[in-house]
Order: C-alpha cells, then structure tokens, then sequence
C-alpha cells in the first residue's frame, strides 16, 4: 500500500502543481486567448464562483502541491493518516477558494484517502527469558538501559538507587596473603627490618 500511495502521490502532486501554474497564469492567458482568438469566453470560466481571483487560488494549489509531496513522504514512511491530512487539508483550503479546482486535486484526494490505511509496523514485546530458579533474566536489548550501571566518570541520576559493593571475603588477622591488610605492628617491624638491611 505504501508503494501505491508513493506512486499516486507523485502523480498528484505534479497534477497539483501544475493546475496552479495554469490557474496562476489564467487571467493572462484567458485575456490574450481572447484578443487572438476573438470570441467571447464565458464568465464562469473567467471566475471562480465566489468571485476569488484565479492568483490567490493559484497560491493555495502551489501550497496543497509542496503538502502533497512532504505529506506523501510521510506516509511513504509509515505515517500514513498524518501524511493524508498534509495532503487533504490544503486541498479543501483551495476547494474553498476555487471549487472547480477540485477537478486536478481530486487524484491528491483519493491519494490522501490511500493514505490512512498505510499503518505504522506493529511493536512486538519480547517475552524475558525465565532460567530454572524462576528468575528473568537480563534482556539483551539496547532499550532496557534500567540495570545497565553508568560509565565511569558520568554522574548517576537521584532516581537510581546506589548498590552497595561486595563485601571481601573475611582472612586471617595475621595472615600472609595481602599485605594491605597486615596487622600494623607487622607492617613496622617490616619497615624496621628493612632501614637495619640498608
């Protein structure tokens, strides 16, 4: 549907464009037809049937044209009832003017009614993955950014609540491993041990 929105839009909007290049140059076109040809033209086409002059019903065409062409965009691009109401209004607002302009907009009309049955794709929720203690696990999607822990040297928002850090496990007193945890007459007799060596 999409593709025949795209194809029938094109053909409206230069349908549109074009019947406000004409109605632009209407009234001089019509006054030298006149003197060339030498017979009277009749006064419902030299009128719109509100008295509208055909420039200013002109401007609305060109205007309802460069709609058309963004509106057709829009729905080409799975926008579709905000791009037919960029194709349809401009074209009541020239209709309004102008009612026998509806005769070259009609094809931009019938396109902005194509146009409200392109929907947008439909969002599918992805169901977590449960592991054998019941548990969900972690989506691997960019949009769950919730648990994701900040990169260092950015701030952390006041909403998020702060983990505490694992706790180390617990050694010795006077253990060997870690120097870092010594006892601290350890730590001096070390240091004693060392300043007699040099």
């Amino acid at each position: 549907m999409r593709f025949i929105v795209l194809f029938f839009g094109f053909l409206a909007v230069l349908l549109t464009a074009s019947a406000g290049a004409v109605f632009l140059a209407a009234d001089v076109m019509l006054e030298d037809l006149r003197h060339q040809a030498g017979f009277e033209i009749p006064q419902w086409v030299l009128e719109s049937p509100i008295g509208t002059p055909h420039g200013e019903t002109a401007v609305f065409l060109l205007v309802a044209a460069a709609y058309g062409l963004i509106g057709t965009f829009i729905a080409f691009g799975r926008a579709g009832w905000q791009g037919a109401l960029l194709m349809l209004v401009p074209i009541l607002g020239a209709a309004f003017l102008n009612p026998y302009s509806l005769v070259f907009t009609g094809l931009q009309a019938f396109t902005a009614l194509l146009a409200f049955f392109v929907k947008p794709l439909p969002i599918e929720e992805k169901e977590p993955a449960n592991d054998s203690k019941g548990k969900s696990k972690k989506k691997d999607d960019d949009d769950d950014d919730e648990d994701a822990k900040p990169a260092k040297g950015k701030r952390k928002d006041e909403d998020d609540e702060e983990e505490p850090a694992p706790k180390k496990p617990s050694k010795s007193k006077y253990s060997d491993d870690d120097e870092d945890e010594e006892p601290e007459p350890r730590k001096l007799a070390k240091a004693k041990k060392k300043d007699d060596d040099d």
